[in-house]
């Protein structure tokens, strides 16, 4: 056992050891610079080749991975964007920057606002509306006073969702400019921000939706949604009557597939007989035993008739 007093450690040893030390640590940065060099140009590339494998509206697990690359993903999902690739294309792109927190996804999702394609703009309607900023509502306004109603309702719908306590005077007085449909959309946006508000101080900003006890609540609640509507077309719109309206027809918005909820909610805004008879129309009603008897090739006729258009 060597003394206390050993000096064979001596200064070449610790040269060795500082050798060794050196090494490894020239070894970890290989290994480091390995990792990111596969994960830069391998691993980020076909991650990003997936973006479109999930459908427009449903979050798998292709959607997700790509929009928690934040920055990295969206030089390329910009270029997706250029005129000359498919419009399911372009929509599924806009709606993963519509999840990315970077400076370069509301200019791109502005723009869109203005494209050709009536199915862009209403994807980027649904983008602008998932970055809940107020101050983005003066670039859907054009699109609220479009001569197109589907467009023109999923606009107002939008302006609901962006909609701050500051704006709600706004969004009711161009209620009380507008009618019918228009008119009761406004309404809906300006008590969905007086409610959202309510909320945020409870550290809440989800606004849950009006639970229906049974036929003969639905009914009671479907009326009243028409007296409101009959006040408002009497004695136009007053914020207290706005909000009770965004009460009973609010839909849930708290999911990914915020373009078709935007749309459902131009239905739900009419009470909830309007929702339950497109759920009728919706549903497959016919049982299989009686598809090959004229009474159940009548009824599939009948059915196809009164199909509603595309939300």
């Amino acid at each position: 056992m060597p003394a206390l007093n050993d000096r064979t450690f001596n200064k070449g040893a610790w040269a060795r050891l500082g050798v060794v030390a050196l090494g490894l640590l020239v070894l970890g940065g290989v290994i480091y610079v390995t990792v990111l060099i596969h994960e830069e140009y391998v691993v980020l590339p076909r991650m990003l080749s997936h973006r479109h494998k999930d459908p427009l509206g449903h979050p798998g697990q292709a959607t997700t991975q790509i929009a928690r690359l934040g920055g990295k993903a969206v030089g390329t999902l910009l270029a997706d964007l250029s005129g000359d690739k498919p419009a399911a294309t372009r929509s599924k792109s806009l709606e993963i920057l519509s999840a990315i927190d970077d400076p370069r996804v509301v200019p791109a999702l502005v723009k869109a606002l203005g494209d050709d394609n009536l199915g862009i703009r209403i994807s980027a309607l649904a983008g602008i509306a998932r970055t809940k900023r107020p101050e983005l509502m003066e670039k859907v306004w054009p699109l609220a006073r479009s001569e197109n109603a589907y467009l023109r309702h999923r606009a107002l719908v939008t302006l609901g969702l962006l909609c701050d306590l500051k704006s709600v005077d706004a969004l009711v007085a161009e209620a009380n400019k507008s009618s019918g449909k228009d008119q009761l959309l406004l309404a809906w946006g300006a008590g969905y921000a007086q409610r959202r508000a309510k909320l945020k101080d409870e550290t809440s900003e989800r606004v849950r939706p009006l639970e229906l006890k049974d036929d003969a609540h639905a009914m009671a609640v479907h009326d009243e949604v028409q007296t409101l509507r009959a006040a408002f077309r009497d004695k136009g719109v007053d914020k207290a009557q706005a909000e009770r309206l965004a009460e009973l027809v609010t839909i849930d918005f708290g999911t990914w597939n915020l373009g078709h909820q935007i749309s459902y909610q131009t239905v739900a805004v009419d009470g909830p007989m309007a929702v339950r008879g497109l759920a009728r129309i919706d549903r497959v009603s016919v049982p299989a035993k009686r598809k090959d008897t004229p009474v159940g090739l009548k009824l599939k006729q009948r059915d196809r008739r009164r199909e509603p258009a595309a939300l």
